[in-house]
This record gives C-alpha cells, structure tokens and sequence, in this order.
C-alpha cells in the first residue's frame, strides 16, 4: 500500500524528502476493495504548527486508482459505509458527501454556520445600493428588469458597520459563477466595498471572528469559499471544495 502511495505521488514527494507518509485502509464502498488515506507530514505538507497536513483518499474505479479527496486537514472524524457508493466522511467536523456524476467528493455546507437572512432592499435604496455592483447592474436594478436586490439581515460585524448585499436575476446571475455579492463597510460616513465575489446559492455567517467581524462562507459548484477579515477588507481565508477538474 506504502509502495502505490508513492508511486501515485512520486511527483509531490520528489519536493518534500524525508516526508511521513500515514495511510489506512477503509472499504468506504464496501465493494471489498478498500480506499486509501494518506496523510502527508512534511514541513511542505503542512501548516507551521504540522498540525494541518495534506490528507488525501484514493479509490480504484475502473480500473485505476484515483485521487477523489485531497485537502488539508486536522482530522479525519468519522466515516459511513455506502452501498455501491462510498459513504459519508467527516473531516474537521464537515460533512464531505460522495457525488457520483463527478465521482469525487464534495463538502456539505457546515452545521456550525448560520444561513444569511435576505431581505429585500427598499425601492428608495435599490439605485444607491446597486451602485457598488456596477453602472449597468444599478441600471437593471431600477429599470424592473426582473432584478432582485437584497440585503442580509443576520449580523456580521459587533460595531455593525458592514451590510452584505446580492443580486440576483436572469440577466445577472451565471450558471458556473453564479450571483454577485457585495460587501460594504461604512466608514467617515461613507460606504465602500470590501468583498466583492458571487454565490452559486446563498452565503454564510462563520463562527470564525476577526477583529469583531465574522467570516463569510459563500457557495460554489465545488463547494465553499471562506473569506476572513484582514483589517482592511475581506480576502479568502479557505477554500473548501472538491478536488475535481472543471
């Protein structure tokens, strides 16, 4: 097992001499042929405190071994038994779920965050708050194009100093990229963005704080991009989507 291990990874380990390799076998499938997690400790591998190492899971389909979950992890929690599809993996306390039409695994959306509350933004507000989505979407916004404005009623930040917007429509929202969000912060009197990204369906409260302000989880079609407070404005903190190719 040792030996397919670092044949499948002979490129990445060519970089890291001298790493620790720790596998387990686990029939996920129970097809009787097991999976294998690997995890690779190595100053290259892992996070400064080699708490945070690379962890990967590899399955034989079809006559190949192939790479169906590869991230950086703490731990590896817990596992189910699937029936001719590998089960439910917990790892860092979220739930990665097998996707057969891609066959890789795909995060969950975590039960520790909080789904953001939209509310509608009042007909009076639409073409200030559209403003920070671009002169053509401030346009649509007010010209009922078919274009929903709203804004998150769930708290964000302790000093209550930021609102996070999004907009959605035909016209606006992409079938990979999904639809746009904005998030503003007052400051002087004025508001200015600090985040600008898209979300393949809604956005999420983190439990994480930096400085007073939550993390902010938004959906992707491979999972979820995790942006943190970095004193100035919002910057990706964790990407946690599957491994898959697009």
């Amino acid at each position: 097992m040792l030996e397919l291990v670092n044949i499948m990874f002979s490129s990445y380990l060519a970089d890291r001499m001298g790493a620790a390799i720790q596998t387990a076998v686990v029939d996920l499938d129970g097809d009787g042929v097991g999976e294998i997690i690997s995890r690779f400790v190595h100053s290259g591998s892992c996070d400064a405190a080699m708490q945070r190492c690379r962890t990967t899971i590899s399955r034989f389909d079809r006559g190949r071994w192939n790479v169906v979950f590869d991230r950086h992890t703490n731990s590896f929690d817990n596992y189910e038994v699937g029936v001719r599809r590998p089960g439910t993996i917990t790892v860092d306390g979220m739930d990665w779920t097998w996707r057969a039409t891609l066959s890789t695994y795909q995060p969950t959306k975590d039960k520790r965050w909080a789904d953001v509350v939209w509310q509608g933004v009042p007909p009076a507000q639409a073409s200030a708050y559209a403003s920070f989505f671009g002169e053509g979407a401030a346009k649509l916004a007010t010209a009922n194009q078919g274009v929903k404005l709203e804004y998150s009623t769930t708290p964000v930040s302790k000093a209550n100093d930021l609102i996070l917007l999004k907009m959605s429509g035909p016209s606006i929202c992409g079938t990979e990229t999904g639809c746009p969000i904005r998030m503003i912060k007052q400051t002087d009197g004025q508001w200015k963005p600090v985040l600008s990204s898209t979300t393949d369906s809604s956005a999420s409260r983190v439990t994480t704080e930096r400085e007073g302000k939550n993390d902010i989880a938004v959906e992707t079609t491979k999972g979820f991009v995790v942006y943190g407070w970095n004193g100035s404005s919002y910057i990706v903190a964790d990407r946690i989507e599957s491994n898959r190719k697009e």
